[in-house]
């Protein structure tokens, strides 16, 4: 079994994960990271290596494969990187990406991503044979990287370029799920919600509604808690939260 959390502040997109069973996989476009899923590549090839690139490519082309072919296409290395550098953009542009967190009580996280505290995380537990979160890919931090190849596998070089982030972002612990074609809502199912956790300074009535769309689609068995800052720590702890927001255990 798998537990990840979902950071979200209060709004209707949120009310969706709910209303639809369903998590958003969003283009690159819209990340907050100017540097995220944006790794170079290489520009500068080898008459071998675009040579064994199209040959690769081969079962596209009706006539078999020349090297006088290769000469007219891609006349220099230039005319090679440029045509790699338009498919490549277009295949990206096309990819959707789930980020979720292993962590529920990073205090930034709720900050940047739950509106100052005043949001709530969605905690899912599912098994290997998920269709909404299976596979799941680690980002991996760096501080550098080796520049992506047009002529390795597309599907391989994606998925560094959407797994390689900066080491400042290594405490958002996050886990990425990609589908190389696909934007969108993606369900999950209902069993695999299994807790919400509402920010130390949500508000009573948003934790009402909340609960109570919970109970109005199919999920009377997800547990509730809320934050609280833990006293003389810089940290939370959550209290239960039976029936309504002023039961929460204290």
């Amino acid at each position: 079994m798998k537990i990840l959390y979902k950071y979200r502040n209060f709004n209707e997109y949120t009310d969706n994960i709910i209303l639809n069973s369903s998590l958003y996989f969003s283009a690159i476009e819209k990340f907050n990271d100017p540097f995220d899923c944006k790794l170079s590549f290489r520009q500068e090839y080898s008459l071998d290596e675009m040579t064994s690139h199209v040959e690769q490519m081969e079962d596209n082309f009706p006539d078999k494969f020349n090297l006088e072919d290769l000469k007219k296409q891609y006349p220099d290395n230039k005319c090679f990187a440029d045509s790699r550098n338009r498919i490549t953009n277009k295949l990206i542009n096309r990819i959707g990406v789930l980020s979720l967190s292993t962590n529920p009580k990073n205090i930034l996280m709720w900050s940047h991503y739950s509106k100052n505290h005043t949001g709530l995380i969605f905690q899912f537990t599912f098994t290997e044979s998920s269709t909404c979160f299976c596979p799941y890919y680690p980002v991996d931090y760096k501080n550098k990287y080796d520049l992506l190849s047009y002529t390795s596998c597309f599907r391989e070089e994606a998925i560094k370029l959407m797994l390689t982030k900066h080491t400042d972002w290594r405490y958002e612990s996050e886990i990425r799920m990609i589908d190389l074609d696909f934007q969108g809502e993606k369900g999950f199912k209902k069993h695999e919600l299994t807790s919400i956790i509402f920010g130390a300074f949500a508000k009573n009535d948003d934790i009402d509604r909340m609960m109570d769309l919970c109970k109005k689609n199919g999920f009377e068995h997800v547990k509730f808690s809320k934050a609280r800052l833990t006293s003389g720590e810089f940290s939370l702890e959550f209290r239960e939260i039976l029936n309504s927001a002023s039961d929460a255990k204290s």
